[in-house]
């Protein structure tokens, strides 16, 4: 997402605006895509996943409004020919469905019936959902950060499967009407056709973290010239309007040199001067 919709892991799936104007400005690692809820990207793989017993779709998503939207359509959404959908909402009871038709006969995977909690309004979240086939069952876990928030199991459920060539779309899903869109950010989109571990996702939360350098100051250290045949007064005030200040310890004879002293920071701040005594 830094600048455009180009395919960064190397195979070529880069996508391109489908419906309205995707914008790309700051987001939590460098550029994001904003989606205004009218507008998509769609990818050139007609069958993303088609066969994958595991998978996994992780992204930084900004929620701009309460009814959240889709952050990748990967087939099309009438029921029974929807793959993998990952719609959401931060404040009501959403499904996450990994759909198979097989013989007329739909078998889901489905993370429903409560909120996601952790996601919010106006702040990035790291959301990954993740499919895994184990010998006698398949998983479909939610991550929130890097916590799971949330888990289903089915017996049923073997592979993504298609029965026909369905678009796969970022910021929407392809519905008869009305589409479904994305209404804020997503960045750092990843899609895998393998279950990430709860470690790699965390890996995913942190590795890719700015070091957001901070500077925490304890004192000032505070020097001036000073001549011997000088007494010297360090005051201090908390506003240059006013002409209050106040004196720091004691007055100080000049020792020929430069004389230094430590203050602590004291909030919000402080202003400093040294005159000379007495004063003319």
């Amino acid at each position: 997402m830094e600048g455009d919709a180009s395919d960064a892991g190397g195979n070529g799936n880069h996508g391109s605006n489908h419906t309205g104007l995707v914008q790309y400005a700051r987001g939590m690692r460098g550029l994001a895509a904003w989606f205004d809820g009218q507008s998509c990207i769609r990818l050139p793989q007609p069958r993303l996943l088609d066969g994958a017993s595991n998978a996994t779709i992780s992204a930084w998503i900004w929620f701009s409004s309460s009814s959240g939207g889709q952050i990748v359509g990967i087939g099309d959404g009438r029921v029974g020919l929807d793959p993998i959908s990952t719609r959401i909402n931060p404040f009501a009871a959403e499904d996450l469905t990994v759909e198979q038709v097989v013989n007329g006969m739909q078998t889901i995977i489905a993370l429903g019936g409560e909120a996601i909690p952790g996601l919010s309004i106006g702040s990035w979240s790291l959301f990954t959902v993740v499919l895994e086939r184990q010998p006698t069952r398949s998983i479909f876990r939610c991550y929130v950060d890097t916590r799971l928030v949330t888990q289903s199991t089915s017996t049923d459920f073997s592979h993504i499967a298609y029965d026909k060539d369905m678009p796969a779309l970022i910021g929407a899903i392809e519905v008869d009407s009305p589409w479904q869109f994305w209404n804020g950010g997503i960045d750092e989109l990843r899609i895998y056709n393998r279950a990430l571990s709860s470690a790699e996702v965390a890996e995913l939360f942190y590795g890719g973290a700015d070091p957001r350098l901070t500077v925490e100051v304890s004192q000032v250290r505070l020097c001036w010239n000073a001549p011997t045949n000088k007494t010297y007064q360090l005051q201090y005030g908390s506003e240059l309007t006013t002409n209050a200040w106040v004196d720091f310890g004691a007055p100080i004879p000049g020792n020929g040199s430069v004389i230094c002293t430590n203050d602590p920071v004291v909030p919000p701040r402080r202003f400093y001067r040294v005159i000379v005594l007495p004063r003319e």
